[in-house]
C-alpha cells in the first residue's frame, strides 16, 4: 500500500472523513480491450453533457469541489478550476479528445465522477512517502507542457523531489507514456465526503480500468482525514 501522509495544513481545514482515493495497478499493455466499448461510453458521456448543458455546473459534486477549493488559502475556483470541471467544460464544448489509452480512461472517469483524477507513472517517481499538503510560499513545479505552475496556497501531492500532483494541474514529472505499465490513479475528494462514498468512488475508478485493461496486480485505498 502507498505510504501517504495528510499534512496538518489540510487536516485542520477538512470536514469530511476522507481526502484521497488511490488505485494502484500494473497493466500488461496500454491497449483498450475492446476499444468499441470505450467509444460507446464516450458517446454516452457526450450525450449526457449535451443534455445537461450549463446545468452540469450546478450539480452537487461540481459545487462541492468548488467549495473545497474556496476553503484553501489560494484556490479561488474562478481562477483555478478543478481539473474535472475543466474536462467537463471542454468535453461539453468540443467533445472528448484522445491522448493515450490510460489517460483517456482516466479523463473519462474524472468527467463522469466530477472529481479531479490524477494518473501517475510510478516508474518515474522515487520510492519515497507521499504527502498531501498545501503548497509552500514560493513553491512551483513544471506542468506536462513545461510551463511553471505556482503551488503556493494550493492542494498538492508531493514526494521527496517535490510536487507531482494537484487537483488543478499535474506535474510533467510522472506523466504517462506509451511505455507506462505501473500507475497510480489518485482521486482528489471534496471537502466533506464520507468514507463510504469515498470507497464507492475508488471502486468506480478500479472497475473502469478493469473494463479496458488487464491489470496484472491492483490495490486500492482510501486516505482518511487524520483529524476525524
Amino acid at each position: 500500500m502507498r505510504n501517504v501522509t495528510v499534512d496538518d495544513s489540510i487536516a485542520r481545514l477538512w470536514r469530511g472523513d476522507a481526502v484521497l482515493t488511490i488505485c494502484e495497478m500494473t497493466v500488461a499493455d496500454d491497449e483498450f480491450t475492446p476499444d468499441s466499448d470505450f467509444a460507446g461510453e464516450v458517446r454516452g458521456l457526450e450525450a449526457e453533457l449535451k443534455t445537461l448543458g450549463k446545468d452540469v455546473l450546478l450539480e452537487g459534486r461540481v459545487q462541492a469541489m468548488r467549495t473545497m477549493f474556496r476553503a484553501m488559502p489560494d484556490m479561488d475556483p474562478t481562477r483555478y478550476r478543478p481539473s474535472s470541471e475543466a474536462l467537463v467544460r471542454r468535453f461539453s464544448d468540443s467533445g472528448f479528445f484522445r491522448i493515450n489509452p490510460l489517460v483517456d480512461t482516466n479523463n473519462l472517469l474524472s468527467a463522469r465522477l466530477r472529481i479531479p483524477l490524477g494518473i501517475y507513472d510510478l516508474g518515474r517517481l522515487p520510492q519515497s512517502p507521499w504527502v498531501y499538503r498545501i503548497g509552500h510560499h514560493g513553491e512551483s513545479y513544471q506542468t506536462f507542457s513545461g510551463q511553471p505552475k505556482n503551488a503556493a496556497g494550493k492542494l498538492v501531492l508531493a514526494d521527496s523531489e517535490g510536487v507531482f500532483g494537484s487537483p488543478v494541474a499535474d506535474s510533467g514529472r510522472a506523466s504517462i507514456s506509451p511505455e507506462t505499465r505501473h500507475v497510480a490513479v489518485v482521486g482528489y475528494l471534496p471537502l466533506d465526503i464520507a468514507a463510504e462514498e469515498a470507497d464507492r468512488v475508488a471502486g468506480v475508478i478500479e472497475d473502469g480500468f478493469n473494463r479496458y485493461f488487464n491489470p496484472v496486480s491492483k490495490e486500492r485505498q482510501v486516505i482518511l482525514n487524520p483529524a476525524m
